[in-house]
């Protein structure tokens, strides 16, 4: 699938930006705007797209919307170790 994924569209006017993927545990560190794409899972059975929002050494944060119908109560939806 991340071989297939090779740009991403806005969709307000069509324009295409170039997507680069990374495989978990890479040495690159994520940055704050990159994408995290999650495929189906038997607790998600549709796919899933957050974006990053924060990076520290030990956690990011990262806003999303409809992943276990969890409300925010700040300013983004979960902390990731």
């Amino acid at each position: 699938m991340w071989q297939e994924l090779i740009y991403v569209e806005r969709v307000t006017d069509g324009q295409k930006f170039p997507l680069k993927t990374y495989s978990n545990g890479s040495l690159y560190k994520p940055e704050c705007g990159s994408l995290l794409i999650y495929l189906r899972s038997e607790d998600s059975p549709y796919d899933h797209v957050a974006v990053i929002c924060k990076v520290q050494e030990s956690f990011i944060r990262v806003c999303e919307q409809n992943y276990q119908f969890h409300y925010w109560s700040s300013n983004y939806a979960r902390r990731i170790p």
